[in-house]
């Protein structure tokens, strides 16, 4: 209450950068020595929150406070990472977060301006700044994949190379014999929610059929990967999630859900829509929590449920190894390792970044609503950009440079609208 639209802005200014940010200590050559499964990274980004969250409370930052509504808004947040880095490695990155990202700005417009009529000068000029956000966002984001720069410097010629350069690092490949190479936890999750695998044991035609399913049992098992296992080899390494890294995104490997086909790349898309739609949505409940957890107090409760969240995550992943291996011990073996001497630096920091960002954005959204709050913060991918430009050197054609810039200057011209039209 005591944070005013400037404050509000600092903060949204803040999550930007530390969500923009995040990503990069995951990238630093230790991390990439290891293959860290999604669940094992939401849950380093979930133990910093927590901690974060009463560091505030042990130094008289905020007083402990608890609303059921934290439980709520991290039920959203934990599948929602889960589904962006499915997306990531299904679908790409540059696309996926194109189109979460823009998810994300039409969800919350819909949120602030539409449900919870927040006020703007006028609905069309922040429409037309949301639209110059979304447009900003895909500029920025096909201009700043890899795959983008690896097409353009070996030209058409080279195009099966590349594919097939990018097929060998992809996060999930099955060998001639069968057997499934670890994925980092997404076979898992496929074969969770899958009935059935398009392959050497489907149709002619490629597609699987809902009659002729692989066993989950056997794809857990196969697995190369497990809890004592620390380095892999470059081709296996996974990166897929990491900052600019890309994805076997051109996949056309049919998987089967509820007899519905689907390739890997279109799942990816729909992973990328369900992340937007859930992230947009997260800090909704913060509308009902009450006056004493509003605003940096909610981040206890949203810490608390996201622990809740995540080990319950835990729990389900357990059982379901367990009821396909028919052996607690083989369903405990098959879950990944956290790779503790390895990943407890880059992870925490990694967590302690996110943490920040998260903490700012709730600050941000409390001031300045949904709407504004959530399409300040998506200014995350021009920080991300600029790492990758200018610390990674990712981005090295002139051409390519010039037009991340104009990208960004139509997003920062959408984010400067956005500040016009919010009224306090």
């Amino acid at each position: 209450s005591e944070c005013g639209e400037t404050c509000g802005l600092i903060a949204a200014f803040v999550s930007a950068l530390a969500f923009g940010s995040y990503g990069v200590p995951m990238k630093c050559e230790a991390s990439t020595r290891v293959d860290v499964d999604p669940l094992v990274f939401q849950s380093y980004k979930t133990f910093m929150v927590f901690a974060t969250s009463w560091l505030l409370a042990a130094f008289g930052v905020i007083k402990p406070s608890f609303t059921p509504w934290g439980i709520v808004s991290a039920a959203f947040w934990v599948p929602a990472g889960t589904a962006g880095i499915y997306a990531v490695r299904r679908a790409g990155l540059a696309v996926s977060v194109g189109l979460w990202s823009s998810v994300i700005v039409i969800v919350s417009f819909i949120w602030g301006i539409v449900i919870f009529r927040e006020r703007v000068r006028t609905v069309s000029g922040a429409a037309g700044a949301a639209i110059l956000v979304c447009i900003g966002i895909w500029g920025v984001s096909f201009y700043s994949s890899p795959g983008h720069q690896r097409s353009h410097a070996a030209g058409p010629d080279s195009m099966g190379d590349s594919n097939g350069e990018r097929e060998g690092i992809s996060a999930t490949r099955v060998r001639d014999s069968g057997e499934i190479v670890d994925d980092g936890g997404i076979g898992d999750i496929e074969t969770a929610l899958l009935d059935d695998i398009g392959g050497e044991g489907a149709g002619s035609d490629g597609y699987g059929s809902c009659e002729a399913s692989q066993d989950p049992a056997e794809s857990i098992s196969d697995r190369s990967g497990g809890l004592g296992e620390d380095e892999l080899s470059e081709s296996e390494m996974d990166v897929d999630h990491l900052p600019h890294s890309s994805a076997s995104s051109t996949s056309e490997r049919v998987l089967t859900f509820l007899c519905f086909k689907a390739t890997q790349y279109h799942l990816g898309l729909a992973m990328a829509m369900l992340n937007g739609l859930l992230a947009a949505t997260i800090m909704v409940p913060l509308h009902w929590a009450g006056p004493n957890t509003r605003g940096l107090p909610y981040s206890i409760s949203f810490g608390i449920g996201a622990v809740i969240i995540t080990t319950l995550m835990w729990l389900l992943r357990f059982l379901h190894h367990a009821y396909h291996l028919r052996s607690w011990k083989d369903a405990f073996v098959a879950l990944p390792s956290f790779h503790i001497k390895v990943m407890w630096r880059p992870g925490c920091l990694s967590g302690l970044l996110f943490s920040i960002g998260n903490i700012s954005g709730i600050v941000s959204i409390t001031t300045l609503g949904d709407f504004t709050g959530y399409s300040l913060g998506q200014a995350s991918l021009l920080v991300s950009g600029l790492w990758g430009i200018f610390w990674y050197r990712e981005v090295t054609a002139a051409s390519d440079v010039a037009g991340w810039f104009a990208a960004a200057f139509f997003m920062l011209g959408g984010i400067l609208l956005l500040s016009y039209e919010h009224l306090q």
